[in-house]
């Protein structure tokens, strides 16, 4: 009895009111006799340890009972609770962020009409139905086609020389037929480009043959195009809430890249000769490297890559803490580099700097290297603190990244058993409540029959 008395000192009386039987001179209490055992060793010796094969949480929850705070808990078995703590406040974090990433939209698609819903899902789902998926394989193809002529329209082989019609484009109306005939079947062409009164001599510019793009990369780009405006024409006008949609990361992107291609052949219309050489022009055309990012937006729903993000989200400030660094290292390795080694190797400390960031990265180009001993030992010390700052941070990102995969494959596995109604192995579940005396204890449970 002098064990229970100090239970009612940690803990309200009142639980030992409830649980005594007067008639038999006992009380009865329907809880963990494991976890009382650690409780009742805690009040006799002072220590407190978790019971071996117990979830974190359900001794937690026994401690509440009792009224013994985690504080008591023995450091040995602590930094375990603790742990299990933040991962469970993770995981939390991690599947309402999973939940409500497109509850809004999903929201709104309820009051639209069957049409819009059907289409919006159909463009945005690939794994909603057999129509979704057909769709996203053909994006799929316009986006290799896409990126196809982004990369071989500056490959040779997908080059041409000019025909006339194209010359008298490119060089204008102060040379005639004849002379850009002429010109044709040479490797390099003068042409005056300075006034009338400038010397004979002088006034001959070299200039290599221009090449233009095979006609049909132009008709595969102008088509992919076509389906990509397209594409984000139908999305905006079912989209559910438009606001979020043109705040959207990849459908800015997007609609960059399709500006991008207006632009380009907007100008290549009015100043024809600008196809033909390097220009500003050239600055509009980089844009349309953002076609690569059709991709993402594709594979936004896949697991793998929600997880990614959300990863490198949570983990921000660790990346920022490694980016800091790399930055102090790189900056302090290139200014050693500059004044321990030759200058005629490494001649200011920017090119120490870009030979530090090479060698942290432990990519080592080889265009700087150190010539002189002590910038040679240098190097080494500059080469293992590369290797054993990748060491050590990379495993932080691989183990966030492993946990929450893992749950995010739990939880798929959760949805797909509560809309079937299945286990995985293709038995019916049957989810029972069980009862128990503790409202603590009223859960539901998921129970095979």
């Amino acid at each position: 009895m002098a064990t229970f008395g100090q239970l009612t000192e940690l803990n309200d009386s009142k639980f030992l009111h409830n649980a005594e039987r007067v008639s038999a001179n006992e009380y009865f209490l329907e809880r963990s006799p494991i976890v009382f055992g650690s409780v009742h060793q805690f009040l006799t010796t002072g220590e407190l340890h978790q019971p071996p094969h117990t979830c974190p949480h359900s001794f937690i929850s026994e401690l509440e009972f009792w009224g013994v705070g985690i504080c008591d808990v023995q450091k040995c078995c602590q930094n375990s609770i603790l742990m299990a703590i933040d991962e469970r406040n993770t995981l939390n974090k991690f599947e309402q962020y999973t939940k409500n990433n497109n509850n809004l939209i999903y929201e709104k698609c309820k009051n639209m009409c069957s049409t819009r819903n059907m289409l919006w899902v159909i463009l945005n789902e690939p794994g909603y139905s057999k129509l979704s998926k057909v769709y996203a394989v053909i994006a799929g193809i316009f986006v290799l086609m896409s990126i196809f002529v982004l990369t071989a329209q500056t490959h040779p082989v997908f080059q041409r020389k000019l025909n006339v019609d194209e010359w008298q484009d490119y060089l204008g109306d102060d040379f005639g037929q004849e002379d850009i005939e002429a010109f044709i079947d040479n490797e390099l062409y003068y042409y005056d480009n300075i006034a009338d009164d400038t010397p004979q001599s002088q006034n001959k510019t070299r200039f290599h043959r221009p090449f233009t793009t095979v006609q049909y990369l132009a008709i595969i780009d102008y088509v992919a195009t076509a389906f990509f405006t397209l594409d984000l024409m139908i999305r905006f006008l079912v989209c559910p809430y438009k606001l979020k949609f043109i705040f959207d990361f990849f459908n800015l992107m997007d609609l960059i890249a399709l500006v991008a291609v207006f632009v380009h052949v907007t100008i290549e219309g009015i100043l024809t000769k600008e196809r033909y050489r390097a220009s500003l022009l050239d600055l509009v055309l980089a844009f349309q490297v953002l076609r690569i990012l059709r991709f993402l937006r594709m594979i936004k729903r896949v697991r793998g890559f929600r997880v990614l993000v959300y990863a490198m989200r949570v983990g921000f400030r660790e990346l920022m803490t490694v980016a800091m660094f790399v930055f102090l290292a790189v900056i302090s390795f290139g200014c050693i580099i500059y004044f321990l080694d030759n200058k005629t190797r490494i001649k200011h400390i920017p090119d120490g700097i870009y030979w530090a960031l090479i060698t942290v990265t432990t990519v080592g180009y080889g265009d700087i290297v150190p010539g002189t001993p002590q910038g040679k030992f240098v190097a080494c010390i500059c080469a293992l603190l590369g290797v054993l700052l990748t060491a050590v941070t990379v495993p932080v990102f691989v183990n966030n990244f492993v946990l929450y995969y893992s749950h995010a494959s739990v939880l798929s596995l959760q949805e797909d058993i509560e809309k079937n109604n299945v286990q995985p192995n293709g038995h019916v579940i049957v989810v029972k409540s069980l009862p128990n005396k503790n409202p603590a204890y009223n859960k539901t449970y998921p129970v095979s029959d």
